[in-house]
């Protein structure tokens, strides 16, 4: 672990890059500077994120861990102003909101995990270049937000999914020869 202890302080270069591998980020009473742009890695045995996350300036996530199986579990609601790449792994939002600002970016081993309390708000401002898989008992959603900026604008669902509510400001959701379900309690609003 790198642990960022009072009156010190950690600052993100524009174009840093965090790798996380089995240890962490963390503080006690530190100061962690993410304001400028900066990349984060997770890698091999990485199980959770941490303050690397939590920086306005945090611009791209990349997850490539050993084991397809292996999960990285995010600690907090965090907005990714770049893109989202999975590469092999299993990004874990489980009970809490992600927000995505760029592009999505997936290889067949990399998938994301969900569960009822979860919301997922896609900001971007161009079309996904891949499709989103959730994991099979991970593909669950309290809310999806599609918000694009400009016209023409899609996410691509590879896999089946099961959301409360769901609001289409601007954008569309593409399925691929898989379910959308919308709970007995829930909604689709917006344009």
């Amino acid at each position: 672990d790198l642990r960022i202890m009072n009156g010190a302080s950690l600052t993100m270069e524009d174009g840093a890059n965090v790798m996380v591998d089995k240890g962490g980020l963390t503080t006690s009473n530190g100061v962690f500077n993410g304001t400028n742009d900066y990349n984060v890695w997770y890698i091999g045995t990485a199980s959770e994120t941490g303050i690397e996350m939590s920086g306005s300036g945090l611009t791209d996530v990349t997850l490539e861990l050993d084991e397809e199986d292996s999960k990285v579990a995010i600690d907090n609601a965090y907005t990714i102003n770049g893109k989202l790449t999975l590469t092999k792994g299993t990004f874990d939002m489980s009970g809490k909101d992600l927000t995505l600002k760029g592009d999505f970016e997936a290889d067949g081993e990399g998938w994301m995990w969900a569960d009822d309390a979860s919301r997922l708000v896609v900001n971007g401002n161009a079309s996904w270049t891949d499709t989103m898989h959730f994991a099979d008992g991970g593909n669950t959603l309290d809310r999806l937000t599609l918000n694009f900026t400009g016209t023409n604008r899609h996410m691509m669902l590879g896999s089946d999914l099961t959301v409360k509510d769901v609001v289409m400001t601007n954008g569309s959701v593409l399925i691929y020869d898989n379910t959308l379900t919308l709970t007995s309690d829930g909604t689709i609003s917006g344009n």
